[in-house]
């Protein structure tokens, strides 16, 4: 199968994508993080007016871990809800990656500061 899915996501920064374990769903992350069905092409959310920097489905395949520069919010994907939101502090700091454990338990995140962060999950 082949599809185009418009993300309209534009202005010289390339959107950051993923796959939800289920492969159904796909997450655009960049001006405006949204959610679209893979299968149709169609908008399946948005996550309130959120510019992101990149996401990460849960394991769980009812979380959506997403971030910023400064912080990593929860999302339950099905309501669009935010469920908890963990800012980073330091000095001159700004988050450039992160990851998930398989588990689901911890993020590690990559700081601009030389710094790495492993942080436990909330279980919201």
């Amino acid at each position: 199968m082949q599809r185009t899915i418009e993300t309209g996501i534009d202005g010289g920064v390339p959107p950051r994508l993923a796959f939800s374990p289920d492969c159904r769903t796909l997450g655009v992350f960049g001006t405006a993080s949204r959610l679209w069905d893979v299968e149709t092409g169609r908008p399946r959310r948005k996550l309130r007016p959120f510019r992101s920097n990149d996401g990460i489905f849960h394991p769980d395949k009812r979380r959506l871990i997403v971030s910023n520069t400064n912080v990593i919010e929860t999302w339950d994907r099905t309501t669009g809800e935010k469920l908890h939101a963990i800012p980073l502090k330091g000095f001159n700091l700004r988050l450039i990656d992160f990851d998930l454990s398989p588990d689901g338990r911890h993020i590690v995140t990559a700081n601009s500061n030389g710094t790495a962060y492993i942080l436990r999950m909330d279980e919201n």
